[in-house]
């Protein structure tokens, strides 16, 4: 809904989760409240930019060229805009979920350099889980080296900004999603299966899995 209505004027950046694991996480779903807060407070801030003087902006982007797998992160890149004075940075790390704190230290370290607005986000790959062997602990190892190269990048892209133009590219795909619906039907198909699972096997059965999936995909179609 709300890319219908503002996909030719904003853009917008998910930037992905931080998971504490002593913490109960609420699960978002459809028709949720707090999604719904969300939606207004996107379309007030829209109202609002639409009163704000359109500036002209600065940006540059820039990569590092180390290597912190170790450390469960597989690249970082950080860009850096500059509208009207006020300076904003993004660091992109390419990795899985963000340990709390991680990215509130980092932010404030940010704006000490002079940026006003700061924001981390991730690519949501999960190559780091598999080499940590730890799920979605990000900067729970090596957060000091993670945060000086964020510095040195902001540095980098804060002395290398260039006067740039903004153009807008919007397509339309169709494509299945395995989602809710689906999930659930596949689920109950299985346990339909299982009694005969007993005596085929578990190697048939998860032949039979398969084979209700692609059942509940023909049906879809």
């Amino acid at each position: 809904m709300l890319l219908e209505k503002y996909s030719d004027s904003a853009v917008f950046v998910d930037a992905h989760n931080s998971v504490h694991e002593d913490e109960e996480i609420d699960t978002l779903s459809f028709g949720d409240k707090k999604i719904a807060a969300l939606i207004t407070a996107i379309e007030l801030a829209k109202k609002k930019l639409d009163r704000e003087k359109q500036s002209q902006f600065k940006v540059s982007l820039v990569s590092s060229e180390k290597n912190f797998i170790a450390y469960g992160v597989k690249g970082i890149s950080l860009m850096a805009f500059e509208i009207s004075g006020q300076k904003t940075a993004i660091a992109i790390l390419d990795t899985n979920n963000l340990v709390p704190g991680f990215r509130e230290q980092t932010i404030k370290k940010l704006k000490a350099l002079g940026f006003g607005i700061v924001e981390i986000v991730t690519t949501d790959t999960h190559l780091g889980d598999f080499i940590m062997k730890m799920y979605g602990q990000t900067g729970k190892l090596g957060a000091e080296v993670l945060e000086s190269e964020i510095m040195a990048l902001a540095e980098r892209a804060a002395k290398s900004t260039e006067k740039a133009k903004a153009s807008y590219l919007h397509s339309e795909i169709e494509t299945k999603v395995f989602g809710e619906k689906t999930f659930y039907q596949l689920i109950a198909t299985a346990h339909s299966l299982i009694p005969f699972a007993k005596f085929l096997g578990v190697s048939l059965f998860i032949a039979f899995l398969f084979a209700a999936y692609v059942v509940l995909q023909i049906q879809i179609a």
